[in-house]
C-alpha cells in the first residue's frame, strides 16, 4: 500500500515536472529513489504528442455531438493538422492557443476560397 502511494505521488511529479524526472526503482518490497536527474533535450512535449493528447480528451465531447456537427469539428481538427508546422514554430506551454490559431486560419482560408468562387460565379452570370 506504502510503496503504491509513493509511486503515484512520484508519477504525479514527472507529469508536472517538465525539467525533471524522478528516477525510480523497485526493489523486493523496497522503493529506492535515486533521485531527480536532469533530462536534457526537450523540456515541452513536441507539438504533434501535445495537439494529439489535447484532442484525445474531447473525444466524448465529440461523441456528443450531432452527425453534422461531428462532421463540423473533424474538419476543425482537420484544419488543426494540416498547419502542424506553423503550430510547432509558436513557443507556447499552452497548446489551445496554437490550435485555435491553426483552426482560424484554416476557416478563414475557406472562407476566402468561398468569396473568390462567389465572385468569378457572380462574374460569369453577368457576361451572359
Amino acid at each position: 500500500m506504502y510503496l503504491q502511494a509513493v509511486t503515484a505521488i512520484l508519477s504525479s511529479i514527472e507529469r508536472i515536472s517538465s525539467t525533471f524526472t524522478f528516477v525510480a526503482r523497485v526493489c523486493q518490497k523496497n522503493l529506492v529513489v535515486l533521485g531527480p536527474v536532469l533530462n536534457m533535450g526537450r523540456s515541452v512535449p513536441p507539438w504533434r504528442t501535445r495537439v494529439e493528447n489535447e484532442l484525445s480528451r474531447l473525444h466524448a465531447y465529440r461523441r456528443a455531438l450531432s452527425t453534422v456537427d461531428q462532421a463540423a469539428f473533424d474538419a476543425l481538427t482537420n484544419e488543426l493538422r494540416q498547419r502542424r508546422a506553423a503550430g510547432g514554430m509558436l513557443p507556447s506551454l499552452d497548446a489551445w492557443q496554437p490550435m485555435m490559431l491553426s483552426m482560424l486560419v484554416g476557416l478563414m482560408a475557406n472562407l476566402t476560397a468561398l468569396e473568390r468562387r462567389l465572385k468569378t460565379l457572380e462574374e460569369d452570370l453577368r457576361e451572359r
